[in-house]
């Protein structure tokens, strides 16, 4: 489902409380969670590329909801699942489009343990869901001691 399972070696906690360390991080998280989802994969699953509704394809985030909810998972557990992908989506597109100064912010590191806590969460789940399928019945886990990462 991911094109690399390889995490960028600058991806990791804040070390400064300020707007540009921020940015850079919301940034590489948003490239390791949504641009890295295979296109192949949802094509390969049958997940439509649109409906009839939108006037635009499905972004990835979409098309993984749209993947969930065309395999027996509610619109509500979907939408609960992408809720902390499109908080990371939308914290991205905030710097593309404007200009910020580098100000120091001394919530930022409690943001990012918020917002890891949330991914971590909706990831496992994900990852149960994935695993609960017919066709991985024969699948193992490579590191089955390492289920849960606490931030």
């Amino acid at each position: 489902m991911f094109k690399t399972t390889e995490l960028p070696e600058d991806l990791g906690w804040t070390l400064r409380s300020d707007q540009r360390e921020w940015d850079h991080f919301i940034h590489l998280l948003d490239k390791v969670l949504s641009e890295n989802l295979r296109h192949s994969a949802f094509d390969a699953a049958g997940v439509p590329k649109e409906d009839d509704t939108s006037q635009h394809p499905f972004g990835t985030i979409r098309w993984l909801q749209e993947l969930m909810t065309t395999n027996h998972v509610t619109e509500e557990q979907a939408e609960w699942a992408v809720k902390p992908l499109k908080a990371v989506r939308s914290a991205r597109q905030k710097p593309a489009h404007a200009l910020r100064k580098n100000v120091t912010d001394r919530t930022l590191i409690r943001k990012q343990k918020d917002l890891l806590r949330d991914v971590n969460e909706v990831l496992i789940n994900i990852r149960q869901w994935l695993s609960s399928h017919p066709n991985n019945r024969d699948w193992t886990e490579r590191w089955p001691d390492a289920k849960d990462y606490f931030l």
